[in-house]
């Protein structure tokens, strides 16, 4: 028990997950106040304090232009321009809301993910939350069903 491939973390149907993922969130653009046309700034990821990717990007009116350069297996390095539409929906008391509009299946998002050349949503690239591939156990022991006691006894 507990040797080499027992465990669920090498089961041949696992997908992958989005937290495995770069990401760019518009929520968190927003409230950086990131979205304002004619912004233009860099996004990066890092992993132990080595930088794992970086993005321009140029705001506009209607989308978010991003430049950055991609490698497919250690292959040559490619420049890439690649334009994310925005859409705005009214909130039920006022102002509006802006969403990512996915380039390739024009869905309305608000995360994108650099799982490969471009920056897609999660259901372009099949990926999945890694919560979704717990099994029963995890999710029990996680759910927060099970109650811990944190209180302090005091001795009389």
């Amino acid at each position: 028990m507990g040797g080499y491939g027992s465990g669920d973390w090498l089961r041949y149907d696992t997908k992958t997950t989005t937290e495995n993922q770069h990401r760019i969130d518009i929520r968190w653009l927003k409230k950086e106040g990131s979205l304002e046309p004619g912004i233009f700034g860099s996004l990066s990821w890092s992993s132990r304090g080595e930088q794992t990717g970086r993005v321009d990007y140029r705001i506009t009116e209607h989308c978010m232009k991003l430049f950055y350069d991609y490698r497919k297996n250690g292959g040559d390095w490619l420049s890439v321009e690649e334009t994310i539409y925005f859409d705005v929906t009214p909130c039920n008391y006022g102002g509006s809301r802006k969403w990512f509009l996915c380039p390739h299946c024009n869905r309305r998002v608000a995360v994108i993910y650099g799982a490969g050349k471009y920056f897609l949503c999660r259901h372009c690239y099949d990926l999945t939350y890694a919560s979704q591939q717990e099994n029963v156990n995890d999710r029990k022991f996680c759910s927060g069903s099970g109650s811990l006691d944190t209180s302090l006894a005091y001795a009389a």
